[in-house]
């Protein structure tokens, strides 16, 4: 994927409810993002709801983060 539309797909990813960041990163993938869950607010709302509202997200993976050590919200769900 080219970086111009790597950054812009993180940037509409940004806007879903729910992303605490997306990022563009080298390597195997190119975005990240960082998404808070809880009773009300689920992955898989995210996942077949939110994300889909992004056409050129052609495939995902998920990586769940099990420890976090000092790691600082921008809003509460």
């Amino acid at each position: 994927m080219h970086t111009d539309q790597a950054a812009r797909i993180a940037s509409e990813i940004n806007k879903l409810k729910g992303v605490i960041s997306a990022v563009c990163v080298t390597g195997r993938f190119d975005v990240m993002c960082l998404i808070l869950f809880n009773q009300d607010y689920t992955m898989d709302q995210f996942m077949f709801e939110e994300l889909p509202k992004i056409h050129s997200v052609t495939k995902v993976e998920q990586f769940q983060i099990y420890k976090s050590y000092d790691h600082r919200c921008r809003y509460i769900l």
